[in-house]
């Protein structure tokens, strides 16, 4: 099985990529990121560039990760890297060379909104209520279509 991995350095992604060592070969395993991870076949992008020609044929699992996260107030408020971030993931799905047979996205609590006191679940409205909740909104309807 062949898995392409976006978000791979942050938490989530390096907690994940930590529990697929432990199943797959590390030449299964690709990670598009934008700094190189040691043992791993990485297609590098600088600020969301990369060559269709770098990504991998015949991948089964394509585990979306990654996105922007804000780590300040100026961050949060930059539309463009958080577009730049949709835009990374309509990319990256409009030139896999395959459609994988699965897909995981990793969205947000968020896009239900702040004041959300109820357990969520599939009837739970989804409400965004800045930048980051909408680029997750955004991603995963990228990923639904």
């Amino acid at each position: 099985m062949k898995v392409l991995i976006t978000g791979a350095t942050g938490f989530l992604g390096g907690n994940l990529l930590q529990l697929l060592e432990k199943e797959l070969n590390n030449d299964d395993i690709y990670i598009l990121c934008s700094k190189p991870i040691e043992k791993y076949k990485c297609i590098l992008h600088h600020d969301y560039t990369y060559s269709n020609k770098d990504l991998p044929q015949n991948i089964d699992t394509l585990l979306c990760i990654g996105g922007f996260v804000p780590n300040n107030s100026d961050d949060q408020k930059d539309g463009n890297k958080h577009a730049k971030a949709v835009l990374n993931l309509k990319y990256l799905l409009d030139n896999l060379p395959n459609v994988p047979s699965k897909i995981l996205y990793c969205s947000s609590t968020e896009v239900y909104g702040r004041n959300n006191i109820e357990s969520i679940n599939e009837k739970t409205v989804i409400s965004p209520y800045d930048l980051y909740s909408c680029q997750k909104v955004m991603c995963e309807g990228i990923i639904k279509d």
